[in-house]
């Protein structure tokens, strides 16, 4: 049975964000506005971003992250859209980061964030 978020929860939650490293901080915001898995979030790189060229922003999942072996397609909010190409724009060119690498990598030498540290970091908060 899904947990339902309390919103006295949730406001905890979204102050809690702001003062977390941007990569997981920009995690937990992708799993929270688009009902994602920790393991579906922890697939993501940046050319699964689409919002060029489409009338409402949206993440791809290919079939290997997904715990039904489909691609989907989850549209997300403008706000998250807009919270990507901040972070692409401060963050991902300055250091040299490529469409190729991980949604959520510090740098572009460094993989993305795992599961396990993704849920340890919810844990704390």
């Amino acid at each position: 049975m899904p947990k339902i978020i309390a919103q006295a929860h949730l406001a905890k939650l979204c102050d809690a964000f702001d003062t977390e490293p941007r990569h997981y901080a920009l995690a937990y915001w992708t799993m929270l506005e688009a009902g994602l898995r920790v393991s579906e979030a922890c697939q993501l790189a940046w050319t699964d971003v689409l919002h060029e060229h489409r009338a409402r922003p949206a993440l791809r999942l290919d079939r290997a992250s997904t715990k039904t072996n489909r691609e989907r397609t989850i549209p997300i909010s403008k706000r998250l859209a807009a919270v990507y190409e901040n972070a692409w724009k401060t963050h991902a060119q300055r250091h040299s980061i490529d469409l190729a690498c991980h949604l959520f990598a510090r740098t572009r030498s460094s993989g993305g964030l795992g599961p396990r540290s993704i849920q340890r970091g919810l844990s704390e908060v």
